[in-house]
């Protein structure tokens, strides 16, 4: 798995060209703000504990060919709380094992 760290990793993804998979999933951090975001969420965590497994990153944005292409930082420092939540109320049964975690931005410790 990726398991990106720091702002370095989520480069790294990008200079890599690293493609989603059945194991990695991209998705635009706006799309957590949006009114069906709650539900797209627990469905696309969903889908991929009932898979192999994998990473689902919230803030790398993807080019026309599905390449990762930047990174999005957000700023809302109460949204791993809220993404919690979502997972907790809304899929059963619980999922083991799964965490969440900020990735903070170099040049500004307020965004992640």
């Amino acid at each position: 798995m990726v398991s990106p760290k720091n702002e370095s990793d989520l480069h790294l993804l990008i200079i890599n060209k690293v493609a989603e998979s059945t194991t990695l999933d991209y998705k635009d951090p706006d799309a957590l703000l949006h009114q069906h975001g709650k539900d797209e969420i627990a469905k696309d965590v969903s889908a991929m504990a009932n898979s192999d497994g994998g990473e689902i990153i919230y803030g790398i944005c993807e080019n026309t060919n599905k390449l990762p292409d930047k990174i999005k930082w957000v700023q809302n420092r109460g949204l791993k709380e809220t993404i919690e939540q979502i997972i907790d109320t809304r899929i059963i049964p619980k999922i083991e094992g799964l965490d969440i975690e900020e990735v903070p931005s170099d040049a500004d410790k307020e965004k992640f």
